[in-house]
């Protein structure tokens, strides 16, 4: 009987397993409540039905179950761990450090609970003690992406551009030691990376091995869909592709932002208005000192995220001294100020009439900047930004820009959403709550390396204030 009851328990979690994996928490949900039926006292099985109903954002069920996985084991790291974050996701900065705290004190080596902590700390603006948290896990491992990344954000908000600096470029070096050997490829990336080596004019060699491959491969129709890499591409890729083998300098310049820019940003204590366009943000110097470096440096890993779309972000090259000088100027002025830099990236439109689809972002405020000159975008009144300006609902949860995409949509059509079509033009910067659902609507950009669409995203603050 007991054989009986552990084969059918084994196999009513499995099931809970698979559906959460596929995103099927209500039958997850109910396997693990099966499971549980079977086996009322297994640790285990409890502790994942927490974190399913943590991912529901059902916060009293998650906390009670958490609170008897501790009972039953008080020594479970992870329960803590996953009960403390529920304690921050409710504004409960002191239990969520105490719980983080004991997290740690259980397993020393449970790196996760040291980022989380100093993630807390930095949501709640105690910047010098996230740095202290992030310190802790880097003394055990000096190449830990997630302090590392958290402490070069933490850094920022203190004004400590170098430090920061230093470890979003260390944290750029280590992704690329790690993903020498490239496994896929899309005919997209391809053709930027070609037309990035015959811009630059740097890089014969590679030019000849990433052609030789093109002429090799059997390509889908859809340019965007990767193809798998044999071995022996592997291995004739991985000295450049997705490597940092041109990188130019992007120094500090003597004034980042127009003073017409500052003036309007000193002028807008809170972005509650709708979205706020100002034309001419950047000095020239540091625009044209931008798109250089963003044309000429091989820093555009992400080629999946997006259809017709490479991306960069803080942590895969973006940063640089003048991006970094930017933020801080930007952090100076009343629009942003007390907000700090919680993420950053640019996108490149390769193909021509690529467009990013409706989405929201996890922040307090947006900020977007074009940089390809005017010139290149064929149809002036369309190609930048298309805002909606009625908040989504309260308990509007994201998950993924793929699957929200087609939510989002579903969700526009149904609702007035005060919609607003904001033309592109070079060097316009557009300020919006993160949480309004934005897109970049019709494009249609000339043929040409230069002319490829470059915008930058800046995201400062949290979207909740706890």
């Amino acid at each position: 009987m007991a054989d009986s009851y552990t084969k059918e328990f084994e196999a009513v979690a499995a099931k809970a397993i698979d559906a959460y994996k596929s995103g099927d928490l209500i039958y997850a949900e109910s396997c693990w409540r099966e499971a549980l039926k079977l086996k009322p006292y297994h640790v285990g099985a409890r502790h994942n039905l927490g974190v399913l109903l943590a991912r529901k954002n059902e916060h009293n069920a998650a906390i009670e179950t958490f609170n008897m996985v501790i009972k039953a084991k008080p020594d479970h790291a992870r329960a803590h761990a996953n009960r403390a974050g529920i304690l921050r996701a409710t504004g409960n900065m002191r239990g969520a450090l105490a719980g983080y705290q004991t997290a740690i004190e259980i397993d020393p080596n449970f790196f996760q609970a040291y980022v989380a902590k100093g993630d807390a700390l930095f949501f709640w603006q105690r910047f010098t003690e996230a740095v202290e948290a992030y310190d802790a896990v880097l003394l055990r491992n000096e190449n830990y992406l997630g302090a590392l990344r958290g402490r070069a954000l933490a850094l920022l908000a203190l004004g400590d551009e170098a430090a920061a600096l230093n470890d979003f470029e260390k944290i750029f070096l280590v992704r690329a030691s790690l993903e020498f050997r490239p496994s896929k490829i899309s005919r997209l990336k391809l053709r930027h990376d070609l037309d990035q080596l015959s811009y630059s004019g740097k890089g014969k060699k590679y030019a000849k091995i990433l052609s030789n491959l093109e002429s090799e491969i059997h390509w889908p129709e859809d340019e965007n869909e990767p193809v798998r890499l044999s071995k022996t591409w592997s291995k004739s890729l991985e000295e450049f592709f997705n490597q940092p083998t041109n990188i130019v300098l992007a120094e500090k310049v003597s004034e980042p932002l127009t003073v017409k820019a500052i003036s309007i940003l000193n002028s807008l204590d809170e972005i509650k208005d709708g979205p706020q366009i100002i034309d001419g943000l950047l000095h020239e110097d540091a625009l044209k000192m931008l798109r250089y470096y963003l044309l000429k440096s091989t820093i555009w890993n992400d080629f999946t995220h997006i259809d017709g779309f490479v991306a960069t972000y803080l942590e895969t090259g973006l940063a640089s001294p003048l991006f970094l000088q930017l933020v801080t100027a930007l952090r100076q002025t009343s629009a942003f100020r007390n907000l700090p830099l919680v993420q950053g990236w640019a996108f490149k439109g390769v193909s021509s009439e690529a467009r990013i689809g409706m989405h929201s972002d996890e922040a307090k405020l947006s900020l977007n900047i074009w940089l390809t000159p005017d010139n290149a975008n064929l149809e002036p009144e369309h190609g930048g930004l298309i805002v909606h300006r009625h908040l989504p609902p309260a308990d509007w949860s994201l998950s993924n820009y793929s699957d929200d995409k087609a939510r989002i949509e579903k969700w526009i059509l149904q609702k007035n959403t005060d919609s607003l079509e904001i033309p592109y033009r070079e060097n316009r910067a557009v300020i919006f709550d993160s949480r309004l659902f934005h897109g970049s609507g019709s494009m249609k950009f000339a043929d040409g390396y230069e002319n490829q669409r470059i915008n930058i995203t800046l995201l400062f603050g949290h979207s909740r204030k706890l």
